[in-house]
Parts: C-alpha cells; structure tokens; sequence
C-alpha cells in the first residue's frame, strides 16, 4: 500500500512567541514586485504567497500532499498594475511563490508554482519585475493492463527548463524558478495540471503496480500501469527502532518522491525497470541513506520483497549567535545552509531560528556536510560562514560553533 496519509508536521521555521515577550519587536521586512505576462503586460489578480524557504525535506513532503508542510507568512493578489506587496515575520531567507489562476475543469487543475527566493532584511525589499512564462495544460490519465482507469494514482510532474529565461526579454527582470506539481488520480483516472512548459518529466505510482516514468513533449498522455508487488521498505535507526515518515524517493538526479513510511517505519512502492532503480531515503531529523538498485525479485512466497534500510544519523551542527561589540546573545537569527553561488539563494535549505540565547542547532543529511552557512538577523550585516574540517570534527565532538555578527550602521537621514 503506498502511504501518502495527509499527517500533521510539525515544522519550527518561526521561532515561539514567548521569545518575543517583553521585549521589542524589530520592523517586519516587507517585499514589493511587479507580475508582468510573457507579452510584458501586468499580470492582474494572481496570488502571491511568501513562505520560509522550505528545504530537501519540506519540500518532498508538499509534493506528496502533506498538509500545512510550510507555513504561509503573508498572501495577496496581484493588483491593476501587476504590483504586490507582502510582508514578512522577521529577516533571512524566504519564497515567492505564484500561482496561476487554474481554470475550472473536472478534475480540478493543479497549477505548478513558480517563485522567486531572496533573503530578506529590515529595509523595504524591492524585486524587479518578475516576468512569468505562458501556462500549459496538461491531461494525464493512468489505466491498468485491462485499460480500467486506475483511481486514487499519484501523478508526479516536472516541467522541463523554460527555454524563454535566457531571451533577451528578461533583461532587468526577474528570472523565476518553478516547482513540481503533483495530484491524484480522480475515479475516471485522470489528473490534470498546469505548467509553465509544453514539455515535461512525469512519474506515476500507484499500490500494487510498478513506477511509470516517461518524458513528454504533448498536453496529455496515457499511462498504462503494469501491476506489481513492488518492494516494502522497512526503514530503522541506527538503534534498530521504526522511523516513521522517512521520505520514499526513487532514482538519482532529482529523485521522485513515492511514499512516507508509517508509523512501524514501513512504506511499499512500486519497482521500474527490469534493472531496477536505486532509492534514498530521508527522516526529518537529516538521517539518510541510499540503496543500491533494487531490482524486481518477488520473494517465493508472494507479496513484496522487505528491504530493510538503517539510516544513518544527520550531520548536527551546535552553537550561539553573539553581537560581536557587546558579546550578548543575538536572539531570533535566522541561520541556514547555503551552498549556492555570490548573490544568489540557489542553495538555501534547512532554515532554522536561534532561540532567546543565541542558540541553534542545525540539521542536514547524513551524507552531506555544508561548505557554508549564512546567518541574518535584525539590526545585524548578514554574514556568511565558511566551514572547514576542524568545524566538522568539533561538530562530531558536539562543540559549539561561536558565530559573531556586526551591527548595522545606523543611516543618517538625507538632508
């Protein structure tokens, strides 16, 4: 059975109110931008929603259908002129995302998002205008091999790169990126979706049949899902105990996120390929691990194979943020992994807040050790740290990482 229940997840992107009991509250960033169509007029009445930057894991939860996987900061509509303006909680990293207005069909259509990501501080946040792409519908419809449409199927899709960001039009414009998009099969089979490329990768998984996985280049496509046991992944700590909604993906490059592990850590998914295709699995703590190709070998006695998979513990890293003039803990700092290039945001993942005394932990994957984290918080010059192998060792040692940030100067107003 694939397990992809709606659950309740508990993200701490925002730090607690109590930490800002009694004490003043700094300004809340705001962000202002423009929507403008492919033909460079405004885009009128579309929604625009700013939440924190979700990382690896957040973001395969939303793709499965997980309910409240990020929490939304602010929300508006694109006004006359195509302008917005949201607001944020408080500095460092966050998204823009757009939503094309879906058109009323049966099923209903899902819009892939697009979005813009920058880091946020306390001075009004001024993007230039961010030009978005044409949208395009897409009908995937998934039947078995009797031709019965196939119900309640996850329906997958990446839109292919948007040739028009390198055209002369989006000179002193804003580039946006775009997201997955994923729905569920309704009772006739169908899924529909709307991107911003005629061309795209689509995976389909549904219980008790293998993955199917093509490119397309056409507005609708046919499925037809072979039945199989697939594999049933049972998923432990390095203790041996159950690690309930581990993240099921198949393949290598910009792996498909399948299935969440239950409450006894197990999930089934469906095998592609007669070479088969390796998987990752993801906790929410940052344990990992990758399996070698699992290949279609049903046991003798019917019903799934059981891989079990022991994930290995997430890299920690420990320390405190401090005013490096007074030596006082600077609460609320917003710090994440940042691995993207100079004046960009490509790499920002696993976004966490210092809490009133300056302190952090933050998590990533097992298998993958930041070159970098930056850190942001109010009142304070945005700072990059870079991370060599002592720091590695004294995280491993659970030493605390000493993170000192410069006090903005003050400006003195224009005469």
């Amino acid at each position: 059975m694939l397990t992809t229940a709606l659950l309740s997840v508990p993200v701490l992107l925002e730090p607690p109110d109590r930490a800002l009991h009694g004490k003043q509250q700094p300004s809340a960033p705001t962000v202002v931008g423009r929507l403008v169509g492919p033909d460079l007029k405004p885009a009128v009445g579309l929604e625009v929603q700013l939440i924190p930057v979700p990382g690896s894991y957040v973001r395969r939860l939303r793709e499965l259908g997980v309910a409240d996987a990020v929490p939304i900061i602010d929300r508006t509509h694109s006004d006359s002129e195509g302008r917005f303006e949201l607001v944020a909680s408080r500095e460092g990293p966050h998204q823009i995302e757009v939503l094309a207005a879906a058109p009323q069909t049966e099923p209903p259509t899902v819009v892939a998002p697009v979005y813009v990501r920058r880091v946020l501080d306390a001075k009004p946040n001024t993007l230039a205008p961010v030009q978005l792409p044409k949208m395009h519908d897409l009908v995937i419809g998934a039947a078995d091999d009797a031709g019965q449409p196939v119900e309640g199927a996850l329906v997958l899709v990446q839109a292919s790169e948007w040739s028009a960001r390198s055209s002369w039009a989006h000179k002193g414009k804003t580039s946006p990126t775009f997201g997955r998009a994923s729905a569920r099969t309704n009772e006739a089979g169908i899924a529909r979706f709307s991107l911003p490329t005629a061309a795209s990768s689509v995976a389909v998984s549904a219980p008790g049949f293998n993955l199917s996985v093509d490119d397309l280049s056409r507005d609708r496509a046919a499925f037809r899902l072979t039945r199989g046991d697939g594999v049933t992944f049972r998923v432990l700590d390095r203790d041996g105990v159950p690690v309930p909604r581990a993240v099921i993906r198949g393949g290598e490059y910009q792996a498909i996120p399948l299935a969440l592990t239950n409450a006894r850590g197990e999930a089934t998914v469906g095998l592609a390929r007669r070479k088969g295709i390796s998987y990752q699995i993801e906790a929410e703590d940052g344990s990992f691990a990758r399996t070698a190709r699992v290949k279609r070998e049903p046991p003798a006695s019917g019903g799934p194979q059981v891989v079990e998979v022991r994930l290995w513990p997430g890299f920690e890293l420990q320390g405190q943020v401090l005013d490096a003039t007074t030596n006082r803990p600077v609460e609320l700092a917003a710090l994440w992994i940042d691995d993207g290039l100079e004046g960009t945001d490509r790499g920002t993942d696993r976004l966490v807040w210092a809490g009133p005394g300056g302190e952090f932990t933050l998590k990533t994957r097992a298998d993958y050790k930041p070159e970098a984290i930056r850190v942001a918080a109010a009142g304070y010059v945005t700072r990059r740290v870079w991370l060599g192998p002592e720091d590695y060792v004294a995280a491993d040692e659970r030493k605390p990482l000493r993170v000192e940030l410069k006090p903005r100067k003050a400006r003195l107003p224009r005469r």
